[in-house]
């Protein structure tokens, strides 16, 4: 038994030799042991929690003998037990069987001379003291990470607002129209805020097709429509002209046939110069008629997919829906013009090919720099990197208008204090 506690003999003894007191003197090159040397020389023993952590417990066997101190407690010549401070110490919340003083031969050979040997208390001692090392590590972890978060999105929101104060417009985030009303919340209503899986399945080939010959028959009607108009007006103008023309012709005969009269001819007054500025003069022309930049802005195109769901078809074609129907209603919109023979119905464009920016060919987001020196750094577990939700965010194809949301496979979460 005296063969185990020997190494803790070695290191105390160790320890008392490299803690020279002040008035010692210092070795023969003048330096001292420090303390960290003499910890290590002390914590040189085998550490069996290696084995305990492998095979998940320490093999023992029975004590064959008992040692005079630490043992059983002190005896007398006759055999007999002192009942000294030994005897009597005890621990708060402790059992009277787990004190080798109060234990019989039996309990010591089985229980408390293996538990001896294997030095269960230190091994319990220095797993609280390495739990609590990790538990106090892991508070400063959390603790800087969440100061480093917070100091991030300070100085980020900064940045962030430089950039809206000097921007002219922003796109404010797209939120669904049942929120404004009970009437919009339809299917139709919600195309815009649908993912790529639902979208596949409301927006088929056939769907869409129909949409466009819609198109083509509400502007083959309104071409129609605008001829007939400027036919018209035309003929408003043709008539107005004949009109005055004739009254011309008859007031040449009526002086005519005064004059034959013999009567005095009626005095021709001219009419007299305006006195008004040009721009009054613009006032008083008659407005011409406005023609819309996008016909199918009119009410007639209201509901189509192509129209009033653009948010939609770049959901369903990223990179590609919008300006396929940018495309399309620009043809529709030129087709609708007044001419006679009408032209064809607008074709439908070539489908362009997705677009999608690139990590090199994109531009970095633009970072605030928070004032944490290096080594604080270096304790934080968790940094949120602009440029990743850079990559995992969709391209903005409008100035006003917020892009729709990313597939949920490919999209990234922003989560608060994670760690």
């Amino acid at each position: 038994f005296f063969g185990a506690l020997a190494p803790w003999f070695e290191a105390f003894r160790a320890m008392a030799e490299l803690d020279p007191s002040p008035w010692e003197d210092a070795g023969p090159d003048g330096e001292q042991p420090t303390v960290t040397e003499a910890t290590k020389m002390a914590l040189s023993f085998p550490d069996r929690r290696e084995e305990r952590n492998r095979c998940g417990l320490i093999r023992f066997k029975l004590e064959n003998g008992m040692p005079d101190v630490g043992g059983l407690g002190w005896r007398s010549r006759a055999g007999h037990l002192l009942k000294n401070q030994t005897f009597f110490a005890s621990r708060p919340g402790e059992n009277q069987w787990n004190n080798p003083t109060h234990a019989g031969p039996r309990t010591w050979r089985s229980y408390h001379g293996p538990k001896l040997r294997t030095d269960a208390d230190l091994m319990e001692r220095m797993d609280r003291v390495e739990a609590y090392h990790a538990v106090w590590e892991a508070k400063k972890a959390f603790v800087n990470t969440v100061r480093m978060q917070t100091l991030d999105r300070f100085y980020n929101r900064k940045i962030e607002n430089e950039q809206k104060e000097m921007a002219s417009t922003w796109a404010p985030h797209r939120r669904a129209r049942g929120e404004h009303h009970k009437y919009h919340e339809t299917m139709a209503s919600n195309l815009d805020s649908m993912p790529m899986k639902e979208l596949k399945k409301v927006l088929t080939p056939t769907v869409l097709h129909g949409d466009r010959e819609a198109i083509r028959a509400i502007t083959k009607r309104v071409q129609t429509e605008e001829t007939w108009k400027v036919a018209w007006k035309e003929m408003e103008l043709a008539r107005r002209a004949e009109t005055q023309a004739d009254l011309e012709h008859r007031m040449t005969y009526n002086a005519m046939l005064m004059e034959l009269a013999g009567q005095a001819p009626r005095a021709n007054n001219p009419r007299k110069p305006r006195k008004c500025s040009n721009r009054v003069s613009d006032l008083a022309r008659p407005a011409k008629p406005k023609t819309p930049d996008d016909i199918t802005k009119r009410s007639d195109y209201a509901g189509l997919v192509h129209v009033d769901h653009r948010h939609a078809m770049e959901a369903r074609f990223p990179g590609a829906g919008h300006a396929f129907t940018a495309t399309f209603t620009a043809d529709a919109t030129e087709r609708s013009k007044p001419a006679f023979p009408p032209p064809e119905p607008p074709a439908t464009p070539a489908f362009p090919e997705e677009s999608q920016f690139s990590a090199d060919s994109r531009c970095l987001v633009r970072k605030g720099s928070a004032p944490v020196n290096q080594q604080r750094l270096q304790t934080v577990k968790h940094r949120e990197d602009a440029d990743t939700l850079a990559e995992h965010s969709q391209r903005q194809f409008l100035a006003t208008a917020a892009p729709p949301a990313p597939d949920q496979g490919k999209m990234l979460l922003k989560e608060t204090n994670a760690v």
